[in-house]
């Protein structure tokens, strides 16, 4: 999606009233919002999704979205032994529609908010198929049967609060560009202000935050999301 931090607010918050700069101003803010999102591990601006997903071999009743935060009450899910992730034809229609809670339901994690969908009274389905290199067929997932469209993103206060950061961080950077120097940056917002002078945030930069700005990194923290292996 496009960047969401806006180039006029950003000019008003820096006292800039002509176009001279915009160029440069546009790739401040294009270049800190392309860290966050790198740094957090996702693009936070609220957004549908479309996975394809195949079931199970085993028995497993599990099935972990990809994208978060998961809106819970957007999650819709279809079944079709022959849907090939989309590729089968006249596949996932209104008739292939499955019902939270009766065929599944979703569960979304604390803290990164991810999405498990949950198979009910029965497993996600399998297929007995016959391998190249077997004369008997064995069970195996049914390939590409599942999908899921849904809606993940933060919701319009939290995106207020990043990208009243995220200018923050932006206004240091191009004061930085500006003087050669480093950044010299007082500011404030909603009741919060922030000091950040050439040098009291370089510890930051050892594998910690890449901002100038501690408001930023403690902002942008609160919704970072690690990644983890499930075994």
């Amino acid at each position: 999606m496009a960047n969401p931090l806006c180039l006029n607010r950003f000019k008003s918050r820096m006292g800039i009233t002509v176009d001279t700069y915009d160029v440069d101003l546009q790739e401040t803010l294009d270049s800190v919002w392309a860290l966050a999102v790198k740094w957090i591990g996702y693009d936070p601006q609220l957004q549908e999704y479309t996975e394809y997903f195949s079931g199970s071999e085993t028995g497993g009743f599990n099935l972990y979205l990809g994208k978060s935060p998961v809106v819970t009450g957007s999650v819709v899910v279809y079944l079709n032994c022959q849907g090939f992730y989309g590729q089968g034809g006249n596949t996932f229609t209104s008739s292939d529609l499955l019902v939270r809670g009766q065929d599944y339901a979703v569960r979304v994690e604390e803290g990164i908010r991810s999405g498990i969908l949950y198979a009910i009274n029965q497993s996600w389905p399998y297929q007995y198929q016959i391998l190249p290199q077997n004369l008997s067929a064995e069970r195996g997932p049914c390939v590409g049967c599942i999908k899921v469209v849904y809606e993940a993103g933060l919701d319009a206060a939290e995106m207020k609060a990043i990208t009243n950061a995220l200018l923050t961080e932006a206004a240091a950077n191009f004061r930085s560009q500006a003087t050669g120097f480093g950044a010299i940056l007082n500011d404030s917002m909603d009741g919060a202000s922030v000091s950040v002078s050439p040098f009291n945030n370089q510890s930051l930069y050892k594998g910690r935050s890449p901002f100038v700005s501690p408001l930023t990194a403690g902002t942008l923290s609160l919704y970072r999301r690690i990644p983890v292996s499930r075994l």
